[in-house]
């Protein structure tokens, strides 16, 4: 028998989940919870939020296309947060920070470089989403010395394939004034019907927050992020030879099915990045962190934790290796298929029997 709620019923389940992740992470105050502070960095007021645990290395967040601080789904950042103090913030140009947004990575990796260093750390960790992705890499590249090991989701190298060619559906999220559910659905998820629920319940735990809401992204700093990502999107006949110099432990995630930053960019990156993991997940798209909260935020804690300099190890070599023959097999498939495929919002779905094999997976937990 199924059974609906109201949608005053599915708010109060949803605040009761969030207490319950507070009590469960041992948090003084949660993502959803945390207040809002300003930081002053060359003459531009950036909106920032910092919560967690003192211990370990800070996590900096970067943000994707037209998004702002209230994006980040708070289940992911509360697990992370478990062992770690968690930083998001508004980079500039971007809700609640003043100035106008650059139109290119290089320039707002610089701009969190000085962030960074305004909040006086000397290390830190990065998770970069998307387009944050992207700034993560020209941090790497361009501030090494600030970052000790990097998460890269839903994101690609520079010239990556298909990153200026996304379905006209997935593009109007980029474009149009403002954003519906169905818009978030279907840029963030899979169209298969438990994508899309799992895609709902994150929508609900992102309205959860009531505490000082972060300004909407300006159409303006939408068009400065569409200049940038196109410029990184153009085709090049070499991978950014750059990134074969960087020695920081990578991990790569994303999901099976990203129209945003095709999963086929994850792949190629994890080729050229020397000391790098890779983690795909099943029936997920762009979104799939967001998907997986619980799932996603125990492995990139548990990379983040890892004590190697390197992922040499034998059961690294196993993991990244199995995931590169798998992924083979499904750009394969897409191969074969790209002639009937629908111009719409979804690519084709590998067999309900293809799955990464990774331990989160494989031991039942997706």
């Amino acid at each position: 028998m199924r059974i609906g709620f109201d949608l005053k019923t599915q708010m109060l389940i949803a605040s009761l989940m969030l207490a319950f992740g507070q009590y469960a992470h041992g948090l003084s105050e949660t993502y959803s919870s945390v207040k809002t502070n300003f930081v002053s960095v060359k003459n531009t007021r950036l909106a920032y939020r910092r919560y967690g645990s003192a211990n370990g290395t800070p996590l900096v967040l970067l943000l994707s296309t037209r998004a702002n601080m209230d994006l980040w789904d708070p289940l992911l950042l509360d697990r992370l947060a478990q062992n770690r103090t968690v930083i998001a913030f508004d980079n500039k140009g971007v809700g609640d920070t003043s100035g106008t947004a650059p139109d290119n990575f290089a320039a707002m990796a610089d701009d969190a470089a000085d962030f960074i260093t305004a909040l006086g750390y000397k290390k830190v960790d990065i998770l970069g989403f998307s387009i944050g992705g992207a700034v993560a890499q020209e941090l790497l590249i361009r501030h090494n010395g600030l970052v000790r090991r990097a998460i890269l989701a839903g994101t690609g190298a520079k010239g990556g394939d298909g990153v200026n060619e996304i379905p006209e559906k997935s593009k109007s999220v980029s474009t149009k004034p403002s954003l519906t559910d169905d818009d978030f659905l279907c840029g963030l998820f899979a169209p298969s019907d438990r994508s899309q629920a799992l895609g709902r319940q994150y929508l609900q735990r992102m309205k959860q927050r009531v505490r000082d809401p972060d300004e909407p992204v300006s159409m303006a700093t939408v068009r400065a992020q569409a200049i940038a990502r196109e410029e990184w999107g153009r085709p090049r006949e070499k991978p950014d030879e750059r990134l074969k110099t960087i020695t920081n432990p990578v991990l790569i995630s994303n999901g099976i099915n990203d129209i945003r930053m095709p999963t086929i960019n994850s792949y190629r990156l994890s080729q050229i990045l020397p000391y790098s993991q890779l983690i795909l997940y099943p029936d997920s798209g762009h979104g799939f962190l967001f998907q997986y909260p619980d799932v996603c935020g125990k492995a990139f804690a548990d990379f983040l934790d890892q004590t190697l300099s390197s992922v040499s190890n034998t059961e690294g070599e196993i993991e990244m290796r199995t995931a590169v023959q798998l992924f083979e097999e499904y750009t394969r498939r897409v191969q074969k298929e790209t002639s009937r495929r629908p111009s719409n919002c979804s690519l084709p779905m590998p067999s309900s029997s293809f799955r990464i094999s990774h331990p989160l997976v494989s031991g039942g937990i997706l």
